[in-house]
């Protein structure tokens, strides 16, 4: 099985989404628990949640080494967003983190299909989502990404990380350590 994965480059979105690869990947896109990722890489897991009363959304995510060590976690409220949105911001999130604690391959894993697909669609018609146009910029930077989907059993402690905070309370928590919760 092979997707598409942006290559290294720092052309514009417009011209990126003509520029992508076809490239083996690391391993099959639906690992039903967590997995460590390849020597060299960090599996960063991420997932957003919304509370249907108050139609608030929060993200989390966590990032893991080879041998399962912690390297970051983070939550954050994001304020009146969909399911869909909230994925995409957790997604991001975790990219972002990632680049600026300068991880050179980084394998993010999500629970949502929908996000997923989109992303690996290079859907451009979405790209009004601030989020979703912040991931593909993150992926155009100089640095190794790919997109794996996974069951919910392998995103347990990013769903954990994304209830963290109170969505209405719109703060952003970043975690060096594993909280006590998790």
């Amino acid at each position: 099985m092979y997707w598409l994965t942006p290559t290294r480059s720092t052309l514009p979105l417009h011209q990126l989404i003509l520029f992508l690869d076809l490239v083996p990947p690391l391993r099959a896109p639906t690992v039903g628990r967590w997995e460590a990722p390849p020597v060299g890489w960090i599996n960063v897991n991420t997932n957003g949640s919304r509370n249907t009363g108050t139609r608030l959304a929060s993200c989390g995510g966590v990032g893991r080494d080879l041998e399962s060590r912690w390297c970051f976690g983070f939550a954050q409220g994001i304020g009146s967003y969909s399911c869909l949105e909230a994925e995409l911001w957790g997604i991001y999130e975790g990219l972002a983190i990632a680049w600026s604690l300068s991880y050179p391959r980084v394998l993010i894993e999500t629970d949502s299909r929908e996000a997923y697909e989109i992303i690996m669609s290079s859907n451009t018609q979405k790209v009004g989502s601030f989020a979703l146009s912040s991931i593909f910029a993150l992926m155009s930077c100089s640095w190794e990404v790919q997109l794996v989907f996974v069951r919910r059993e392998g995103n347990e402690v990013a769903d954990v990380m994304s209830r963290l905070v109170y969505p209405e309370s719109l703060k952003y928590r970043r975690w060096l350590e594993p909280p006590l919760a998790v």
